[in-house]
């Protein structure tokens, strides 16, 4: 990847007899802090300062569970909650196993549609709940609570609350910053939010998923030419990470690049056994309707409307707005506004609706979600 400077790396070996292995994490946080010269808020050291009572057995189950998610899909997803699972079956009160299946549950309600909304909110509170329950200032909870608000409770002040809270207990929390960076812009604070971004990024600069946020927070924000050299970067390094391919594709729709979109995914498509998801059928669908192939355009709207998953209307109503049909497009998008369907939170500065932008109907669909404070 192209830095521009040279970053310093933190080298260091540990050990620990096999049944203390759950202290490993603790132990290089602790002297990555003293590396690094940073001074750890009160609630961080008092955390820094506390070991994993995790038995070898729930601790492996508990990394094979985050190894499955290093590379999200739906079925490294449902692999990482059988892990977990195993992992609160030998200790119940496994902090970290409990934040961990429900951001699994959020992920199948939200990103893959694998299980129903109203089962996707009891799961993950379920676990939010039980985690809070044993450390009411375990950052990583109220983060995941912050995203049940967002995603599937629709109750933004909620969310800012429980992500401001995340953040004064773990300021240090890249992962967190990501997070509330990605609802900011949700609530059209897209300065805001890419200063979040930046600083997640600055905090973890290895993560290539957190970069890859960084590109889609600069595609969210208008800057199609700075996203597109940040996934490119992502991609030399991981051309199989999800959300920098997916973020490829949408700077090259938003800037009209119909005829090499769909040369790109028909590349990506090929040689694997999985079935195209909803993303792939809608990018294809818009790149099909701006290459004049209206007629298979229709078809993958069609086909979206018709997954047996429901949930579709947003990404069809994209393929429609391509096609130059507002007025269908729209009444879907209502659709899914008043199904509060997670995938229209972003509507207000998704390049895919950009068409959209003078419609007095669109306008008051917006002001309905009442997430722009």
């Amino acid at each position: 990847m192209k830095t521009g400077v040279a970053t310093p790396v933190f080298t260091e070996s540990f050990e620990r007899p096999i049944d203390h292995a759950a202290e490993l994490p603790r132990l290089a946080a602790n002297e990555m802090v003293r590396w690094l010269g940073v001074r750890p808020s009160l609630a961080e050291e008092s955390r820094l300062s506390r070991a994993d009572d995790a038995s070898p057995d729930v601790y492996e189950a508990y990394l094979r569970g985050r190894s499955a998610m290093r590379h999200l899909s739906e079925r490294n997803v449902a692999q990482a909650i059988e892990q977990f699972r195993l992992a609160l079956r030998g200790n119940r009160n496994h902090g970290p196993s409990l934040v961990s299946l429900a951001e699994c549950y959020l992920a199948q309600g939200v990103t893959y549609n694998a299980i129903p909304r109203a089962e996707a909110t009891l799961l993950v509170r379920e676990y939010v709940q039980r985690a809070l329950a044993i450390d009411g200032d375990y950052a990583a909870a109220l983060n995941a609570d912050a995203q049940l608000r967002f995603y599937l409770e629709w109750d933004g002040d909620g969310a800012e609350r429980s992500f401001q809270r995340a953040l004064a207990l773990s300021p240090n929390d890249g992962n967190v910053r990501q997070h509330y960076a990605l609802f900011l812009v949700a609530r059209d604070r897209l300065d805001a939010a890419l200063a979040q971004m930046q600083m997640a990024v600055a905090l973890d600069p290895a993560s290539l998923p957190t970069k890859a946020a960084l590109g889609m927070i600069w595609h969210y924000a208008g800057n199609q030419s700075q996203a597109r050299r940040v996934f490119r970067e992502v991609l030399e390094v991981d051309r199989g990470l999800s959300q920098a391919r997916k973020g490829l594709v949408r700077t090259m729709l938003a800037q009209k690049e119909y005829k090499e979109t769909l040369g790109l995914l028909e590349g990506w498509s090929h040689g694997t056994s999985d079935p195209p998801d909803r993303f792939y059928v809608s990018a294809r669908g818009i790149a099909l309707a701006g290459a004049g192939r209206g007629d298979e355009a229709r078809r993958a709207a069609d086909e979206l409307l018709a997954d047996p998953k429901g949930d579709g209307e947003v990404d069809a109503a994209a393929v429609l707005v391509a096609l130059g049909d507002s007025a269908q497009a729209i009444t879907l998008l209502e659709a899914a506004v008043h199904q509060r369907s997670s995938r229209t939170l972003f509507l207000r500065h998704d390049a895919r609706f950009d068409a959209l932008r003078g419609d007095q109907r669109f306008a008051q669909l917006l002001d309905r979600m009442d997430f722009k404070r």
